[in-house]
């Protein structure tokens, strides 16, 4: 089978070439070219997915059945990638996110709501705001002004002549995570070797989360196996912790013997709705593509503490 990867040299892309490189598959990759590629064995081309031409002389070259999309951020970037798609193609995966329920803007203030008593499963309510962080954002040209994924799979789901996966992505942690899940708190142990406070909202609260690895592993079984083909696919693992609980495993991992405790007097890192879980309901992908993590959490953080513990920290922009 051959597979291309739309972008594909970043965080989570280059576990998922070796993993479909392993598994047989002949593997491209399409990417700018700012960041080389870190797996031996896959075709590379260059080009810049705004510039539509340009990409569909690289998938012509590439010929995928199956192209995996890393890199939609935007309806643009759907609009601008439908005209490029080659004829060789059987289907699209689409690389989405947990942040299209209704519960990620109701969880930032956007809107209100009731704490859900189950966890959202893919027929899930979504987002009744779009542009989550538009507020963030320096200007229109600023990839925040026009970030939204449900537009990008409705673009998706709309345009695209072969059938579309879609995959919702949880909050991914592991090495090279720009959003430091785990260093971050690596920081806070060796700030103070004793006790690490929480606020006492923040503990409680629940997010699914999932290890690069294993997510890579959920993206390249809904890339090689048909049954995938038009369905919509919650990632990540299969019990939401705590916040509370989340730092107590990383402390565990990280061997740190200081406390983890809740306290009412600390201020939340950030300005949320902490009684607002973001919690996906993963039964779907183990239900139907027999998914199961092949490293899990305890393993997963071992890796991430190790790692982060020697990298220095990331910084926005780079891979």
């Amino acid at each position: 089978m051959r597979v291309t990867l739309l972008g594909g040299t970043g965080f989570i892309g280059h576990h998922l070439a070796s993993l479909l490189l392993e598994a047989g598959a002949d593997v491209s990759v399409i990417h700018r070219g700012t960041t080389p590629t870190r797996v031996p064995g896959i075709r590379c081309l260059t080009a810049d997915r705004r510039d539509t031409a340009t990409l569909r002389g690289a998938l012509a070259i590439a010929a995928p059945s199956v192209l995996v999309d890393m890199t939609a951020y935007r309806a643009a970037d759907i609009i601008g990638l439908l005209p490029a798609l080659p004829p060789s193609l059987e289907r699209l995966v689409v690389i989405s996110s947990g942040d299209v329920y209704w519960t990620y803007g109701a969880f930032l203030g956007l809107t209100s709501g009731l704490a859900p008593t189950v966890a959202l499963g893919e027929e899930g309510p979504l987002r009744e705001r779009l542009y989550p962080y538009r507020d963030r954002a320096k200007g229109p040209d600023d990839l925040p002004f026009e970030y939204d994924k449900i537009l990008v799979e409705q673009a998706a789901l709309a345009g695209a002549a072969a059938p579309v996966t879609i995959l919702r992505l949880p909050m991914v942690y592991g090495p090279g995570d720009r959003q430091r899940r785990v260093g971050i708190y690596l920081d806070r142990f060796r700030a103070d070797p004793s006790t690490l406070r929480i606020n006492a909202a923040e503990a409680g609260w629940r997010c699914t989360r999932g290890y690069v690895e294993d997510v890579a592993w959920a993206i390249r079984l809904a890339a090689l196996d048909p049954r995938a083909s038009g369905r919509t696919f919650n990632l990540g693992e299969a019990d939401a912790l705590t916040q509370l609980e989340w730092v107590g495993a990383v402390a565990a991992a990280a061997q740190w013997p200081g406390a983890v405790l809740a306290d009412g007097s600390e201020p939340p890192s950030m300005p949320a709705n902490w009684q607002i879980p973001l919690v996906t309901d993963t039964g779907c992908i183990r239900r139907v593509l027999g998914y199961e993590e092949p490293i899990g959490r305890q393993e997963g953080l071992r890796r991430s503490v190790a790692v982060a513990s020697v990298e220095p920290t990331l910084h926005k922009g780079e891979t």
